[in-house]
């Protein structure tokens, strides 16, 4: 389980730090980040599922 996460540079995030635990609930105004979260946490699973 991943329990901490930093993005930095990655589409809209710039220096994000998450910690996170068995269920996180984001929310947030459109604009704010949501997607580039979903997509940088899509993206570690991808290169996780090649190695």
């Amino acid at each position: 389980m991943i329990t901490r996460l930093a993005v930095s540079g990655y589409r809209s995030l710039r220096d994000l730090r998450l910690v996170l635990s068995r269920l996180n609930v984001v929310t947030g105004a459109n604009g704010s980040g949501k997607s580039s979260l979903y997509r940088s946490l899509r993206l570690l699973a991808d290169v996780a599922q090649a190695a």
